[in-house]
């Protein structure tokens, strides 16, 4: 009878600690499905964010600002739309350069030179746009003209376009001559040559 006794009692301790378990397990709090799911969406490495797109400082002779159209006689052009034109003249060149002494280092020129019988279109260049020989020299023909590009250099680098208009004993050359310090040549040969390329009649 005692011996029952003994092992009625461990049955009935034995079941209340289980019971006890139970219990509090069931009171401990458990964690939403919602912010379990977030939680395992940061635990997996996210991807690096994309660069943020960098501006580069424009570089000097760059058009930073687009293009405009421009007139000079018959003929249309492109330059870039942050250079302007000195009143009463046909030169164009950057805002931030400045006419007070005279044509600015960097500019474009439009004009309409004579050549004489005798005389050369190269040697007229030479003379009156490049002061030296050019350097280079490329067929083209625009608006029913025969001309030529140049390319001179001495402390100015030149690229130049010229047109020949046949007037009876004498030639006229309409030359469009852009120029800058030799040393920013490089800055600039393809704006000037977006610009001799642009030419076109009205």
């Amino acid at each position: 009878m005692k011996k029952f006794k003994s092992t009625l009692v461990f049955c009935i301790s034995l079941l209340f600690f289980t019971m006890l378990f139970f219990a509090c397990n069931d009171n401990a709090p458990t964690e939403d499905p919602m912010n379990a799911a977030q939680k395992a969406e940061t635990d997996v490495d996210s991807p690096p964010a994309a660069d943020a797109a960098q501006t580069a400082p424009a570089s000097e002779g760059k058009a930073v600002s687009g293009w405009k159209q421009v007139n000079y006689e018959d003929f249309t052009f492109m330059i870039p739309a942050d250079w302007k034109r000195e009143s009463n003249t046909d030169i164009w060149f950057p805002k931030t350069e400045s006419f007070d002494m005279g044509l600015p280092l960097i500019s474009l020129q439009c004009g309409l030179m004579p050549i004489m019988a005798g005389q050369t279109v190269d040697e007229q260049i030479k003379e009156m746009i490049h002061g030296s020989a050019p350097k280079s020299k490329t067929a083209v023909d625009k608006c029913n003209m025969s001309g030529h590009t140049w390319e001179a250099h001495d402390d100015l680098s030149h690229m130049t376009l010229t047109l020949e208009d046949p007037r009876g004993e004498m030639i006229a050359v309409y030359f469009f001559n852009c120029r800058v310090p030799r040393n920013q040549f490089t800055n600039y040969k393809e704006i000037y040559r977006k610009i001799l390329d642009s030419v076109q009649c009205n």
